[in-house]
């Protein structure tokens, strides 16, 4: 079995930002890292950090995987995603670089409270999770018909 790395632990934090950002914004699936995540990826990421959590897994370099470690990591891909939108960014004071990096940043704090909660709560659903449970998406707005 090949080691665990600092680069492992942060592709599947990164998956869980992506993924929540997206999920907040009602979408099933998104294209990430070059390739298509969906709810099922997401999931195998949380379960896969909380296990190595709960087993104190080490990485390759002798570091133990701890809630400390995975909020750094959350902290730092967090740094990497707002390089990345700046840098995509046209015009960089415009709106939709303050509202995508408000919804990373609402997503790696959700991010870091899955993958290190005391419990493993119930998958995601498509339907908005009660308090407490899990993320929430906005409520959605309806026109009047």
């Amino acid at each position: 079995m090949q080691a665990l790395t600092m680069r492992d632990l942060r592709k599947h934090i990164r998956v869980g930002i992506a993924y929540l950002k997206a999920w907040n914004e009602g979408q099933v699936f998104i294209t990430w890292d070059h390739l298509m995540q969906d709810l099922a990826a997401f999931e195998i990421s949380r379960v896969q950090v909380r296990q190595w959590l709960r087993r104190g897994t080490c990485l390759d370099d002798g570091t133990v995987v701890t809630r400390h470690l995975i909020a750094d990591a959350c902290s730092q891909e967090m740094e990497r995603l707002e390089l990345s939108l700046f840098e995509d960014a046209i015009h960089p004071g415009n709106g939709w670089l303050k509202r995508e990096l408000a919804l990373f940043r609402h997503a790696a704090e959700l991010a870091e409270a899955v993958f290190t909660g005391a419990e493993l709560k119930a998958l995601l659903s498509a339907s908005p999770a009660s308090a407490g449970d899990a993320p929430t998406r906005p409520p959605r707005t309806t026109r009047a018909a």
